[in-house]
């Protein structure tokens, strides 16, 4: 038996679909807990594959989900109290490498307090952001005060730790 049109065909495969949702997920899911490493695997191809699509996917799975991603964020800690105090011990740890013992307390604690008063006067979240990154692939920075500056958590957000002044915008974006 032949399909009248090519749209008559995905009309029936999308109800389908609409139908038995749950139940094509659910087999879904199944099958990738079964076949977990081959299914990895066959995901980091993808991604490895095309990065700007996974890129775009996500920018607009944001934009038609704000602060679901903040809630799922919180979720995840709350449920994951031991990985959230590695990381943080991890982190806390390179900042100290990162310390040297000349750096000038004083005015790195001002930047903090700025931060905090930005934060209670504009509503806006702000953060002690590190101009050249702690940890990067292109160079690490150094925990002082000359590298410091204060910046909206957004902002600071978008520039991850890809970026650093002096640097050509291509080799700083580069993946």
């Amino acid at each position: 038996m032949g399909w009248p049109s090519k749209e008559a065909e995905k009309e029936y495969h999308r109800n389908y679909y609409l139908r038995n949702k749950e139940h094509l997920l659910q087999k879904t899911k199944d099958y990738q807990k079964a076949n977990s490493e081959k299914t990895n695997e066959k995901n980091a191809a993808y991604r490895a594959k095309y990065p700007e699509r996974i890129a775009t996917y996500y920018q607009n799975w944001k934009a038609r989900n704000p602060g679901l991603k903040a809630m799922q964020s919180g979720e995840w800690k709350r449920s994951n109290p031991e990985k959230v105090n590695e990381a943080t011990a991890r982190r806390r740890a390179m900042k100290k490498n990162a310390t040297p013992q000349w750096r000038n307390t004083f005015f790195l604690r001002e930047a903090y307090a700025l931060a905090k008063l930005r934060t209670k006067m504009t509503g806006i979240t702000w953060e002690v952001d590190h101009i050249v990154p702690l940890q990067s692939d292109l160079v690490c920075g150094l925990h002082v005060e000359h590298n410091v500056q204060v910046i909206p958590k957004e902002m600071n957000k978008i520039k991850s730790n890809k970026y650093w002044p002096h640097m050509p915008e291509e080799v700083c974006h580069a993946d």
